[in-house]
């Protein structure tokens, strides 16, 4: 790994996961990592439905998408500089379920789950930090899926029975 910068560090500590991390913390992690370089239409993380690593976007953006049964590809999302990308492989035994196409030239950090996992074993402290950051990210994505669901099937009511929206 390259020498980390302050912008590298402030880039980090803007993201969910990372938010609570001294700079020291950063610095230790940001070490364990490796620095992709992704071109256009590449997968990311397509190579690793075990869940064995995540990324943060230092620059550039990713469509996420699910593949189907019959292997038909369904967009999710674009997240771009400072997402993280496959997080929740840290705490699923899983399969991950989607990958990610880079949309122009971006550079990852990715991350290794077991390397974290050691890290974690002897700076219990940081794993406290990291995991909480995490379960308070999960919660607030599960509550707006539900509010989403529950938008979707009011809609889908509304439409079968002829009538519309108040």
């Amino acid at each position: 790994m390259d020498k980390v910068t302050p912008s590298l560090l402030a880039e980090l500590k803007s993201s969910y996961l990372f938010k609570d991390f001294s700079n020291e913390e950063l610095e230790a992690v940001l070490h364990m990592a490796r620095r992709e370089s992704v071109t256009t239409g590449h997968s990311v993380l397509a190579g690793d439905r075990d869940g064995e690593s995540f990324c943060f976007i230092h620059f550039g953006s990713l469509r996420t998408q699910l593949a189907g049964p019959q292997g038909e590809v369904t967009a999710l999302n674009l997240i771009g500089t400072g997402a993280i990308l496959g997080a929740a492989s840290l705490v699923t035994t899983l399969p991950r379920l989607m990958d990610a196409e880079a949309v122009e030239q971006t550079e990852l950090f990715v991350f290794d789950k077991k390397a974290l996992e050691s890290y974690f074993v002897d700076h219990p402290e940081t794993a406290v930090k990291f995991y909480r950051s995490m379960s308070a990210h999960l919660a607030h994505t599960l509550q707006m899926t539900m509010q989403e669901l529950a938008e979707v099937r009011e809609t889908s009511y509304l439409e079968k029975h002829g009538l519309s929206s108040l």
